[in-house]
């Protein structure tokens, strides 16, 4: 449990810093980008613009960071979901492209989990401290 909130929190901190980033950014430098357009194909070539600046801050993020909220995900299982790369680098180059994709799609996707999850989190240990204590054995009688 503790391995899947630690990779929703990563997850919405990176979403979090790549839509700053392009928020404040990327919307700075290319006025273009900051407002709705009326007509629907260009708003949609818009979007896909800010999604692709996004993904890319998220991939910077993870590679940066030495942060692997994937690998971290599975590190206690056999099979890692990279696996298969023979090589470091590229495993994660990989890596930081699957995370720039799912922070620049996924944001309120993991704000929705995480919340959930900490929501339930919180409910279990509310049922501990509800509980009453265990029994406590009685004492045997001191030997004389």
């Amino acid at each position: 449990m503790a391995q899947v909130q630690q990779f929703l929190v990563l997850m919405v901190a990176f979403s979090t810093a790549a839509q700053t980033l392009t928020e404040y950014v990327v919307k700075q430098f290319f006025p273009s980008l900051a407002s709705t357009l009326p007509d629907s194909e260009k708003e949609k070539k818009r979007q896909t613009y800010l999604h692709l600046w996004c993904a890319l801050f998220g991939a910077v993020l993870d590679w940066t960071t030495g942060l692997r909220p994937i690998t971290d995900l599975f590190k206690n299982g056999d099979d890692l979901p990279f696996a298969w790369i023979s090589s470091v680098q590229v495993e994660t180059a990989v890596e930081g492209v699957v995370v720039g994709v799912m922070v620049s799609y996924g944001s309120g996707f993991f704000n929705d989990v995480l919340g959930a999850l900490n929501a339930f989190v919180d409910a279990q240990n509310a049922i501990k401290a509800a509980a009453p204590p265990p029994p406590t054995p009685p004492k045997a009688p001191a030997a004389s």
